[in-house]
């Protein structure tokens, strides 16, 4: 489990890193989508919803779009979405890297 772990750390890390920094705004925002529906699939895993009609009721359950794709002033882009609960998340990519 642990060997698994790391394994998937060592090749996601780079690639959501690679996607976060360079990607396009259409590329990034497909890629945070499918990260999502990932994660949400790693959810009905766990929970033993193995079947179509439960993992359907996960998805809708998932994060909703809380406004469109919005680029600031100083060329960073930002969405707002919220979870299941309601609760409201910012995600944002940013033009020049802070580190």
């Amino acid at each position: 489990m642990l060997r698994t772990r790391i394994l998937t750390t060592a090749v996601a890390l780079p690639t959501v890193m690679a996607v976060i920094i360079f990607a396009p705004n259409w590329l990034f925002t497909w890629f945070i989508g499918a990260l999502a529906a990932w994660g949400l699939y790693e959810v009905g895993a766990m929970t033993a919803a193995r079947s179509l009609g439960r993992l359907v009721v996960l998805i809708a359950a998932g994060a909703t779009p809380a406004g469109d794709l919005q680029t600031n002033d100083s060329g960073d882009t930002f969405a707002m979405v919220r979870d299941p609960w309601g609760i409201p998340l910012q995600l944002m990519r940013r033009r020049d890297p802070m580190i």
